[in-house]
């Protein structure tokens, strides 16, 4: 960030000659004039030519081709690694969980990662259930995340307290359980809600943030083609339109085709194999 690893870098290249430096990147940064743009200010291109052995993708070349979208030379090219999505272990231990509803209507799950950046979505969501009332055809179960900003989740609370079919939460430790448990499931588009998601077999409806980049927006459009996830872009979201797409889904009940994520095994491969 501030060049801090360049001293370690150059150390490794001149005292470590067997030692591999690695960097990785997620599937989508931003758009190709804005990655630019940020890879010229910073050296990075000349700092992966110079130190990096290999440059790790956590994401499918087919999904989305990163030399190809951000306009990289066949020399920087060679170093890229597809190693696939990453997503943890299907065996983990999972938290036991139980939805707290009882009426037997379908569950939606909001969720809004850390929830830092979420809260005017979990405005306009809480919004949207509380014009519906006790008339919500479904269940909400939200997830405003940890760094959410209280006062919006003390609002939101508020907004619970007239409508059973609806529950607030900041934090859960197991995501997986709660996804699990849901009928479909409202998200932003970052990284690992939608690769936890879709590896799932659940197909979402995404409400991409564009600021201060366009990485989720770019996630969504691409999962999309796919048939991956639905999404709201920004201009034409509002609580009817949100509330239409989500009867829609739960009308519909399609899930999506299957996504693997081999991001761990692959891993695994590259170790044992001695290409890291």
């Amino acid at each position: 960030v501030k060049r801090e690893l360049l001293p370690t870098l150059e150390y490794l290249r001149a005292h470590q000659k067997n030692c591999k430096i690695v960097c990785g990147f997620r599937d989508i940064l931003d758009e190709k004039e804005a990655v630019n743009d940020e890879w010229l200010k910073r050296d990075t291109d000349a700092a992966l030519r110079r130190f990096f052995d290999y440059v790790l993708i956590y994401g499918e070349k087919h999904v989305y081709d990163f030399a190809s979208e951000y306009g990289l030379d066949q020399e920087l090219a060679k170093k890229l690694l597809y190693v696939g999505y990453v997503h943890p272990d299907d065996n983990l231990n999972h938290s036991p969980f139980k939805m707290p509803f009882s009426n037997g209507l379908p569950t939606v799950t909001l969720t809004l990662g850390g929830g830092g950046d979420g809260d005017d979505i979990l405005k306009l969501y809480t919004q949207m259930v509380a014009e519906k009332g006790t008339d919500l055809p479904f269940n909400s179960y939200v997830l405003a995340g940890p760094f959410a900003n209280p006062e919006s989740v003390r609002e939101a609370q508020e907004i619970q307290k007239g409508i059973p079919q609806l529950f607030v939460k900041d934090f859960v430790s197991d995501t997986f359980t709660v996804f699990n448990q849901s009928d479909l499931v409202v998200s932003m588009g970052g990284y690992n809600t939608m690769t936890e998601l879709v590896t799932m077999g659940l197909k979402p409806i995404i409400l991409p943030r564009v600021k201060p980049r366009k990485e989720q927006l770019i996630r969504a459009e691409v999962f999309k083609k796919l048939e991956l996830c639905d999404f709201l872009a920004p201009e034409n979201l509002s609580p009817e339109s949100l509330m239409s797409l989500i009867i829609q889904r739960l009308e519909k009940k399609d899930k999506p085709p299957v996504f693997a994520a081999r991001g761990l095994s692959e891993f695994r491969k590259l170790f044992v194999e001695g290409t890291l």
